[in-house]
């Protein structure tokens, strides 16, 4: 190789170098320290609304509040049509007095039976029937108001305890009540 192109290359060879000096440099230079943070800028302008959200779900009942004021009276309706009068009550029996022993005497005092019928009276233990006596004088009736009243006697030897008495009219109304043997 001649002379002048040692020159050439050597030329080129120092060329590049310096390029490649002030490149890295540049580099440097930039790869400095954080500065500092600078201060806040103005607000911006609002953006659109979102889509809404998905309803929550319900709170807790709050207490209840005062009663308002009754309001109005409504016109009357139309009246229905007759009845056939029967009401249903529901038949009950007392016993006086609540305890009896053997031989003594007994009050059977009862409501709520069909009016002016008859009705028969049973005293009852485990499914058996026990006898006893009908005092008064005439037949078992029932009044117009659904009452009777009547004496009885117990006349059997059983055993102390509680017992059950019951009563049923003609048309199938029926009590019960319990009755102590002493």
């Amino acid at each position: 190789m001649g002379d002048c192109m040692k020159r050439s290359l050597t030329r080129r060879s120092l060329s590049i170098l310096l390029i490649l000096s002030f490149a890295s440099l540049f580099i440097a230079a930039c790869a400095g320290a954080d500065g500092s943070i600078g201060s806040v800028g103005s607000k911006g302008n609002t953006g659109p609304a979102g889509p809404a959200g998905a309803s929550g779900g319900s709170g807790p009942q709050g207490p209840q509040g005062h009663a308002g004021q009754r309001g109005p009276e409504g016109a009357n309706g139309p009246r229905g049509s007759q009845g056939d009068g029967a009401v249903a009550t529901v038949a009950t029996l007392t016993i006086d007095p609540k305890a009896v022993a053997a031989g003594e005497d007994f009050t059977l005092s009862g409501s709520g039976f069909a009016p002016g019928g008859a009705y028969t009276a049973v005293l009852s233990v485990g499914g058996q029937e026990l006898s006893f006596i009908h005092v008064d004088a005439g037949s078992l009736s029932i009044n117009d108001s659904g009452a009777l009243n009547s004496k009885w006697r117990f006349a059997s030897a059983k055993p102390a305890g509680v017992y059950t008495l019951i009563v049923t009219d003609e048309q199938g109304n029926k009590a019960t009540v319990p009755f102590v043997i002493s």
